[in-house]
């Protein structure tokens, strides 16, 4: 199986050079996130009729966050809370 970058489209209330120090893709039932940038203080993912699926507050600073899912096949939003601002990004998993 090949990593896809899963990004559809991307509402932000960040600086640009937080977007773009911060990454989303999966692989194999693996959501991947990537920060350079900014401490995720946050994850929280929503499904397409607005439920929360995921919430995980980050407690330690981490560059690469990984999170196993089994979610129903579909579009999601993505929403990463940081001390600048939130990242919410629709994906299809």
């Amino acid at each position: 199986t090949e990593s896809n970058e899963l990004i559809v489209t991307d509402n932000s209330v960040l600086h640009n050079n937080v977007i773009d120090a911060i990454q989303i893709w999966q692989h194999d039932q693996v959501l991947h996130i990537t920060s350079a940038n900014s401490k995720i203080e946050t994850i929280m993912i929503h499904n397409s009729i607005g439920q929360q699926v995921y919430n995980k507050p980050i407690d330690v600073i981490q560059e690469h966050i990984t999170i196993p899912y089994q979610f129903v096949p579909g579009i999601y939003v993505i929403s990463i809370i940081t001390p600048d601002g939130v990242l919410s990004k629709q994906i299809k998993l």
